[in-house]
């Protein structure tokens, strides 16, 4: 074994490249005397040095012009001057960034750069290497608008129309078109209508298609400096004729202009010439289905949208025809009528339809940009009542498309089409719903990322008290939470968390109290990344913060301190300090005394030193949170755990922290003086974050009252509704004449009975008071006396069957008898034909008789109806004891 690990060592020596060093020669050539200064130092080696050393003092040329100007201006510059044409690649390259570098950070003055620098990137245009001379000109073009009108004239113009003739190769034309355009919108219009015009249709008739394509693209520029007359005389019959050259990319230079050039137009140019060209160009697109269609898909909302003011009836129709079939574009599950193929009856051809089966992304592509352009095309439809007609249904194939970039370039944008289309939200419930279950996460990225702006919208829709497409809503969140939580991507699920506490506008406080409550709380305990964590405190103290129901705001405030403030594990005690910050920094104090006040300060005893620590700073808050006097006992509380640490502490780092703590701790002190005086801002806000705790508490009340008053309202309801089947159940018995004498047979036989036993306990129930009744008495119905008549019905209770209950309930009792006859004469009394049962009152019955006249006096102001469960439960007895008896 060791022979074998020297050996694999001695062949990893033999295989390391040797070591060159330099020659005595060479060593000399690059010594540099140490006695010369910086300027002196840089002047010998651009004399004698070589190319590497050259290239580090053009790097430090902007340190030279700031530390001696005049003479390196003088001095060095031409030498650079001199040997820079010659220069490699390297060199060429670095000085066309110093130089930029130069000129933007304004170390020389403007003329001082026109002077020295700007020959040397003119002349650096003409290097041979292509590379070298596209840095010169990204250098030169971003000079150009910092330059004097008379510089450009004089120095730039001339180069740019020089390089633009025909003799010139393609590189120095296709640079001539730059610089061209690039001075267009810095020179007066004159200017350019006499001198750089006529070089411009030149260049847009060039026989290579390569420069008239870079033409087409700066006449956007040029139009802007010519002005709207010398643009459609001379500028529009040149894009007309770019427009439909036979080179693609040609005509894609084209189309990118005509977008460009809309805002510089009139109506009637636009109406005249643009959207009839704009409309030719798309049918050509879609016929030939070449790279043109996916620039078309791309540029179509901006045409739609600044023709808008210019198009008919018509034209609208027609574009939202076009666009529509670019939404199922290669979608070879979508038949052709679906898309309405039929524009102008220029079909598509086959293989527009078919570019699905081939391995192609242009269909992809274009419905890329088709979803891309849906909100710029939901404004061109016009009324967002047209949406449900003419886009509903391209909308939701675009958010059930198979490719995956499609569905996220319509979720980026789903939050400005709710936006759109106003009250008609309803359309996109679903496709919401669609959009929040799928299956990847960079759909999902899009989503989330404007989750606040989507469900503040659709909480005009989504009432959470009616539980309106609230279900469908969550278990959309739900899923989507599963997938972002699957996944290992910390940032997508801390982005998920802090947009989750808008779910409050749409959620009520019992949907999310039983399924996104528990769940915030497993990712306070499981989850891997620290933000993720603090991600999840936050959202969970939203929850707790819209929560209206006070019982489950406390369950959640015990539960957050169980398994945090009294945890096992350090993280999770560690993490309920951060938790009570964050409470600070969302609740009022007074929330914040209530419930986690002593809960944090047991910390003080914990065993880690960590925790100890963070306590000892976090102290001064807490003392903040105190009113005193009312708070004296909070405030004991406080310095008994601070005089404890002082006491028992033993770490070196925490007793730092805690002599830092002490004293500001008795800072605090001197301000809460001066605060009673002065309201500080942080009294303000903490203010008005009590009042709205309050108001919470005072919405949980109210809706318990009007719960309550519902419910008693239900109940009167279906009392009443008894009362009426009772009443006419009575009325139609009051019609049978046979009836009527068998009630006032049973009535005259309810005398009979002298004694009635009383409850067990010996008190008397209470008996609703009734006022006489009239003489029209309801017969009974089946033996069992009429609802009217309370005192019928209970001298039928007293006459019969109150016998066969007798012999069960202690007929003994020493109250039966006076009590029993006291129930007799009441009953007696309120008889129809006002008789009694037989026998005297005693005097336990007169006192009766005498509280059931106070009663009766008193019932006045009471319903003389008895209920109906009185009747029916008297009823129900007397049928009982009629049977045993």
């Amino acid at each position: 074994m060791d022979l074998t690990l020297s050996d694999d060592i001695q062949e990893l020596r033999l295989e390391r490249p040797p070591i060159t060093q330099k020659s005595a020669e060479e060593l000399e050539q690059l010594t540099v005397d140490e006695k010369l200064g910086d300027l002196e130092r840089c002047i010998y080696i651009l004399n004698c040095g070589q190319d590497i050393q050259r290239l580090s003092v053009v790097t430090s040329l902007p340190h030279l012009l700031k530390d001696n100007k005049d003479e390196c201006l003088r001095k060095v510059i031409p030498k650079i001057r001199e040997f820079l044409p010659i220069a490699q690649a390297d060199m060429q390259m670095a000085a066309s960034s110093v130089f930029l570098q130069i000129f933007q950070s304004e170390v020389v003055s403007g003329a001082t750069f026109a002077q020295q620098f700007l020959p040397i990137i003119l002349n650096a245009l003409d290097y041979k290497d292509a590379d070298v001379g596209e840095a010169w000109l990204d250098t030169l073009l971003q000079v150009i608008p910092l330059l004097t009108k008379d510089v450009l004239r004089r120095e730039v113009m001339t180069k740019a129309i020089q390089k633009g003739q025909l003799s010139q190769n393609i590189q120095s034309r296709l640079m001539s078109c730059r610089i061209l355009g690039k001075i267009s919108i810095c020179l007066e219009s004159f200017v350019i209508k006499k001198e750089i015009l006529p070089i411009v249709q030149s260049l847009c008739q060039d026989v290579e298609y390569e420069v008239r394509a870079c033409m087409c693209r700066q006449l956007d520029l040029i139009a802007k400096g010519l002005g709207l007359e010398s643009t459609k005389s001379a500028i529009l019959p040149e894009l007309v004729e770019l427009a439909h050259d036979e080179e693609c990319s040609v005509r894609l230079a084209g189309l990118d202009t005509v977008v460009n050039i809309l805002s510089l137009l009139d109506d009637e140019t636009c109406s005249s010439t643009i959207i009839p060209l704009v409309v030719k160009f798309c049918q050509s697109a879609l016929q030939e289905a070449d790279s043109t269609l996916p620039v078309v898909s791309r540029h179509l909302g901006k045409l739609c949208h600044g023709l808008s003011p210019n198009m008919t009836a018509a034209q609208k129709t027609w574009f939202l025809d076009y666009y529509k079939k670019l939404c199922c574009m290669g979608r070879a599950d979508v038949s052709n009528s679906d898309s309405k193929s039929d524009i102008n009856d220029n079909r598509a051809s086959p293989k527009t339809l078919g570019l699905a089966a081939q391995d192609d992304d242009r269909p992809v592509e274009c419905r890329v940009n088709a979803a891309y352009n849906f909100p710029a095309m939901t404004l061109f439809s016009g009324s967002p009542g047209k949406f449900d007609t003419e886009l509903s249904s391209s909308f939701s194939r675009l958010c059930r498309d198979p490719s995956v970039p499609v569905r996220k370039t319509m979720a980026h944008g789903f939050h400005e089409v709710s936006r759109t289309i106003g009250s008609h939200l309803s359309l996109l419930l679903k496709d919401l719903v669609i959009l929040f279950k799928d299956e990847y996460c960079q759909v999902l990225n899009g989503l989330v990322s404007n989750m606040s702006h989507t469900l503040t919208t659709f909480s005009k829709l989504i009432n959470p008290d009616k539980q309106t497409h609230a279900a469908d809503l969550l278990s959309a969140l739900l899923s989507c939470e599963q997938v972002i939580f699957s996944s290992n991507d910390w940032r997508l699920q801390e982005k998920f968390l802090d947009n989750m506490s808008v779910v409050t506008l749409v959620l009520s406080s019992d949907q999310i109290y039983s399924k996104l409550v528990p769940r915030t709380l497993d990712k306070l305990h499981n989850a891997k990344a620290l933000p993720v964590r603090l991600a999840a405190i936050r959202a969970l103290l939203s929850y707790l913060k819209c929560n209206r129901k006070l019982e489950q705001r406390t369950e959640i405030c015990q539960q957050l301190i169980a398994d945090f403030a009294e945890a096992r594990s350090y993280r999770d005690r560690t993490l309920f300090i951060d938790i009570c910050q964050q409470v600070l920094a969302t609740f009022s104090s007074s929330f914040f005394r209530q419930h986690f006040y002593e809960a944090i300060l047991e910390l003080s005893s914990d065993p880690v030193p960590n925790i100890r620590l963070r306590l000892c700073q976090i102290m001064p808050s807490l003392k903040n949170t105190i009113r005193l006097p009312a708070d004296r006992n909070l405030l004991q509380l406080l310095e008994s755990h601070v005089r404890k640490l002082l006491i028992n502490e033993r770490d070196r780092d925490v007793l730092a922290q805690l002599k830092v703590t002490v004293d500001q701790l008795d800072r605090i002190i001197h301000e809460s003086m001066l605060s009673r005086r002065n309201v500080t801002e942080d009294n303000l806000v903490d203010q008005q974050r009590e009042a709205e705790e309050r108001l919470l508490i005072e919405m949980e009340e109210r809706e318990k009252r009007e719960e309550e008053a519902e419910q008693a309202a239900a109940g009167g309801a279906k009392k009443k509704g008894e009362k009426k089947s009772s009443n006419s159940s009575s009325g139609v018995s009051t019609k049978s004449a046979s009836s009527k004498q068998t009630l006032d047979k049973k009535a005259a036989n309810s005398g009979k009975a002298s004694k009635i036993p009383l409850p067990p306990g010996g008190k008397e129930p209470r008996r609703h008071s009734q006022h006489t009744l009239k003489s029209s008495t309801p017969p009974a119905v089946n033996g069992v006396a009429g609802p009217s008549s309370a005192g019928t019905a209970r001298s039928f209770v007293s006459g019969r069957g109150v016998k066969h209950a007798s012999s069960s309930r202690n007929v003994g009792s020493p109250n039966s008898t006076g009590s029993s006859a006291s129930i007799n004469s009441a009953g007696s009394t309120r008889s129809t034909g006002g008789t009694t049962g037989g026998s005297p009152l005693s005097s336990a019955g007169s006192s009766t008789t005498r509280r059931r006249a106070e009663l009766s006096n008193d019932g006045k102001k009471r319903d003389s109806i008895p209920t109906i469960t009185t009747l029916r439960k008297a009823s129900g007895e007397t049928i009982n004891r009629k049977g045993s008896h």
